[in-house]
């Protein structure tokens, strides 16, 4: 029973979000002036009504019912659909969101808490019929094209027995060969090959188009609108808006933007919580607003748009900004930054914008239930970095703040600019590649011992630092060409720059990007792309390249290190996973008064993904046994099967006491002592 309900609201979820969409889209037509078709909109409140009966939510019923009744009245008395009605209904509409919401925020809870084989639901998406037939269009030309092939295969067979004939009759040294017919036989072949090759490559590049449709459509389908992932937004906006005691206009833009569905919902959790901060934090309030010259009703802001194949989600606002001196002080408390010296030049912004999306960086001063535990914008770079994106926050003019979330709009299909080094190719995605250049000796310099280009725009000169692709990877870096010139990748994000040096250039191709798990720098690594004459080529992630770069920090891998700093320097980073907030806020605040740099996590799942992602690695886990979605012990059973993890100690806290449990603990690690049954340590 309980898989039927999950059945009924998956579909509801998608029924009750068209419908919504269909009449808030009448109502703002109206309140613009324009004609609606009352009926259409009774209609959808009325489907809306049952579809709601049907999966038992009577207060989305309810609401439902309202609106069907205020359609109703107007349908009798013959008037039309105007900003009045629209206010009216607009109640509904919000009430319908609110307990939409609920049920299926707790829907995702229950299905965190089951395991992975029982938490798998159906899950629905309604296509356009035009869209079907278009799709089985795009099947019959491809189905058509595969026959050809299958021909072509029978008469090439055909052709191999008669070659095999002429063969044979040319292998008889005791009879008089008949050249004539022999000759006349081998011109047959010749031509029937020749007609069946040409056959064959017009059915290969027939079928090739057709898969390649095939392929864009099936895509397609997948597209849905941003709308319907972002349901409820601006209500839930408002409504927090009116707890925290603010005046805040909302601005929501580019709902009807189409993405994939999965990507647009992993993406909605970490958008949800920017646009929070902004509310809780980062605005002002119309007193504190109104004494510094600013209007006294805030605005803070989403924009989802789509541009040159990616995908970029704004959050907005224009309150307090970012505050430089507080974030360079975090820093150098945690030691990501050294202390400057007097009259030393403070770090530029770009440098200190990118250290607030490091795991545990937090510049509030206090918890509260929307912020102060470390973990927001770190995990809002690492749901766009999964996603094959990334994301940066820049200042606003003339005040606020801007996080841009920018992703492929697949995330796997994505267009990518090909590059040797040595003799292995790599992929850059274009979504941040500004252009390729091919620079001289003269446009390059040292400049503080590193390398940078020199660029000239609108008649000022421009200094962009440069990488070379094989110190990033690890390998040998031959520097410049034989002719005394580099070929350069200049990247752009936001006001950051990073030029990257490669060998050669190969073009750019749009390719399917596979999951690919590197040895060394996970983060940089974001996948691999395989070529129709079956070359591979690995594709970096260049949001975690320059955001590296901009905290100053190595890039290259340990293999190609030369010269590491003095063991005695070096800041000591301890993992804490643990889901109890309240132990992970202990024991960070322990650790980190004793000198040592901490990254919190949740669970193992959590944990694994920042040790992938950790810059600089991690020297020490500490870990509960109990926790959701992956225990201690799972994690450090996938720990000490990953080379490049299994190194790392492990501490686990627990309370479990029973000898199986220290067994498997045990088990698990090379050397494994139990302390007042309190801790397992792993080493």
């Amino acid at each position: 029973m309980a898989d039927i309900r999950e059945q009924l609201l998956a579909a509801f979820e998608v029924e009750y979000r068209e419908h919504l969409d269909a009449i808030r889209e009448a109502l703002d037509r109206a309140r613009a002036g324009e004609s609606v078709n009352v009926r259409e909109s009774f209609r959808r409140a009325h489907s809306l009504k049952g579809a709601s009966r049907a999966v038992d939510l009577p207060e989305i019923e309810e609401a439902a019912h309202a609106m069907e009744s205020l359609f109703a009245e107007i349908m009798e008395s013959g008037a039309q659909v105007d900003a009045a009605l629209a206010a009216r209904v607009a109640p509904q509409l919000d009430a319908i969101e609110r307990h939409a919401a609920r049920v299926y925020k707790r829907g995702i809870q229950e299905k965190d808490a089951e395991t992975p084989a029982s938490s798998a639901s159906p899950e629905f998406l309604r296509v356009d019929a035009s869209r079907m037939q278009h799709l089985s269009g795009v099947m019959h030309d491809l189905s058509a094209g595969l026959d050809q092939i299958d021909s072509d295969a029978e008469q090439l067979t055909d052709l191999a027995e008669r070659a095999e004939g002429v063969a044979r009759m040319l292998e008889r040294p005791s009879r008089a060969i008949d050249l004539a017919r022999a000759a006349q036989e081998a011109r047959a072949v010749t031509r029937g090959l020749q007609s069946a090759i040409r056959a064959h490559k017009e059915a290969a590049t027939t079928s090739a188009i057709a898969a390649g449709r095939l392929r864009d459509e099936i895509e397609r389908i997948a597209l849905v609108p941003a709308s319907m992932i972002f349901a409820g937004l601006e209500t839930m906006l408002k409504d927090l808006a009116e707890e925290s005691g603010k005046r805040i206009d909302i601005r929501i833009g580019g709902l009807d933007t189409q993405a994939d569905r999965l990507l647009l919902q992993s993406l909605r959790d970490p958008v949800m919580h920017l646009l929070r901060n902004a509310i809780v934090h980062g605005m002002e309030s119309p007193l504190d607003r109104h004494s510094t010259g600013k209007p006294e009703r805030g605005e803070i802001g989403l924009l989802v748009a789509a541009r040159s194949g990616r995908l970029e989600l704004t959050v907005h606002d224009d309150g307090r900004g970012p505050n430089l001196q507080r974030i360079e002080e975090v820093a150098i408390r945690r030691r990501l930054l050294p202390h400057r010296a007097p009259g030393e030049q403070a770090p530029d912004h770009e440098r200190l914008l990118a250290m607030v999306f490091e795991p545990g960086f937090s510049t509030a001063e206090a918890l509260d239930r929307v912020a102060g535990r470390g973990m927001g914008l770190s995990v809002v770079a690492e749901a766009a970095r999964r996603a094959g994106g990334g994301a940066f926050m820049r200042r606003r003019r003339p005040y606020g703040t801007e996080v841009v979330i920018s992703t492929p709009l697949s995330a796997s299909r994505q267009p990518v600019l090909l590059a040797y080094q040595g003799e292995q190719l790599y992929g850059l995605p274009t979504r941040v590649l500004e252009r390729v250049i091919r620079a001289s000796r003269a446009d390059l310099e040292q400049l503080d011992g590193r390398q940078v280009l020199k660029l000239e725009e609108n008649g000022n000169r421009v200094v962009v630092p440069v990488v070379s692709l094989a110190r990033v990877v690890g390998v040998e870096d031959k520097g410049a060409s034989s002719d005394d010139t580099a070929n350069i990748a200049l990247l752009r994000l936001g006001d950051q720059r990073l030029a990257v040096r490669v060998d050669t250039f190969e073009g750019v191709r749009a390719a399917t990007v596979s999951a690919l798990s590197h040895p060394d720098v996970h983060d940089i690594v974001q996948g691999a792309v395989q070529l129709e004459r079956g070359e591979v080529g690995v594709v970096l992630n260049p949001e975690a390249l320059m955001r590296r770069h901009a905290m100053g920090q190595q890039i290259a891998t340990a293999s190609s290190q030369r010269n590491p700093a003095p063991a005695k320097t070096a800041q000591r980073t301890i993992l804490v996973v643990d889901d109890s907030v309240t132990t992970r806020t202990l024991e960070r605040s322990i650790l980190e008064a004793n000198g040592f740099r901490v990254i919190l996590a949740v669970d193992g799942l959590d944990a694994l993904d920042r040790l992938r992602s950790a810059v600089g690695g991690v020297d020490l886990i500490v870990a509960d046994v109990e926790m959701p979605r992956m225990d201690g012990l799972q994690l450090l059973s996938t720990l000490k099967s990953e080379q490049t993890l299994a190194r790392i100690p492990v501490i686990m806290m627990t309370s479990r006491a029973s000898p199986d449990d220290i067994r498997r603990g045990m088990e698990l690690g090379k050397v494994c002592r139990s302390i007042n049954f309190s801790a397992l340590i792993v080493l």
